[in-house]
């Protein structure tokens, strides 16, 4: 009979130690998805207002949840294939791609095996690639400065059935850059890109 107590104290143990863990527990999520990238705001230099065209691509973040209300955020997205547009059309600059990479950290407002919803704020840098231009009857090409960037974001997990570890998710980041060519001929642009994007998530 003693040896039979010891038994079921030590199956008591590992049922706690090895009860399955709740969307509280999982200490980290991947999210894998698609992105939207259009600029809120435009420069006006000469009475010409230039701005950045939309651009797609796709994002990759990595967040550790610190605790049940907290997660620090890696991310990672790329678009391509975005212009900017002149009012005059005399002036064509297309082919540039963005590469923003943030670090956040976020408020989990409500956290539960379904639903997660977060607000944050976001720092990083945007890498810019070249440009080709097309200009009063000339063409060449340029190289815009990384810059740096901050802004601010809210996003949704949505559990997929009753299964906590997988979901989507929807979010919208909103960050503060201007886009600065190294020719002093062509001046600094304002973008300050509103993300959208739709993700897959895997919490773990």
């Amino acid at each position: 009979m003693r040896h039979i107590g010891r038994i079921l104290w030590v199956a008591l143990a590992l049922s706690v130690l090895v009860q399955p863990a709740t969307a509280q527990d999982r200490r980290f999520a991947v999210r894998l998805g698609v992105v939207a990238s259009s600029p809120t705001s435009d420069t006006v230099v000469g009475g010409v207002s230039a701005e950045l065209g939309t651009a797609f691509g796709g994002e990759f973040n990595f967040e550790w949840y610190i605790n049940k209300h907290l997660g620090l955020e890696a991310s990672v997205a790329f678009a391509t294939d975005t212009d900017i547009e002149s009012s005059d059309d005399t002036t064509v600059v297309s082919g540039i791609s963005v590469l923003p990479a943030t670090i956040g950290l976020n408020a989990h407002v409500i956290r539960s095996e379904n639903v997660d919803w977060s607000f944050g704020l976001v720092a990083g840098v945007i890498r810019w690639g070249d440009f080709n231009f097309q200009s009063g009857g000339g063409s060449g090409s340029n190289k815009i400065d990384s810059s740096g960037v901050f802004g601010a974001q809210t996003s949704i997990d949505i559990a997929i059935g009753s299964n906590d570890r997988w979901g989507v998710n929807i979010g919208i980041k909103y960050l503060k850059a201007e886009l600065e060519p190294e020719d002093p001929a062509f001046p600094a642009v304002k973008v300050d890109p509103l993300h959208l994007r739709a993700m897959a998530v895997f919490r773990f």
